[in-house]
């Protein structure tokens, strides 16, 4: 049986304290992404200046921060099929800063 601390945190927490992109159980201080998901997040980034791209003539500027493979492939799996809203957190930050 649940008990009602680990009830409650499932209720505000339900994806618990694992890691976003591949479901390792996160450690200490890591917020959403194990180590190794984050290693490979920045390695999947594109330099700056280079998300740019022209599309047609309404649309003319679109961006991708992060190739598609590793720890941001995963997340937008995540995201997308299993409904883990807080993997578009990670992925937020990367198209804030492609759009700055």
């Amino acid at each position: 049986m649940m008990g009602a601390m680990q009830w409650l945190g499932s209720l505000f927490f339900p994806q618990g304290r694992v890691c976003h992109a591949c479901g390792a159980p996160l450690m200490g201080s890591e917020p959403l992404l194990c180590a190794a998901c984050s290693v490979s997040l920045a390695g999947h980034t594109y330099p700056p200046y280079q998300v740019e791209t022209v599309v047609d003539a309404d649309f003319t500027f679109a961006a991708a921060p992060y190739r598609y493979d590793g720890a941001p492939a995963a997340l937008v799996k995540a995201l997308k099929f299993g409904a883990d809203h807080t993997a578009a957190l990670v992925l937020a930050e990367g198209m804030g800063a492609a759009y700055a």
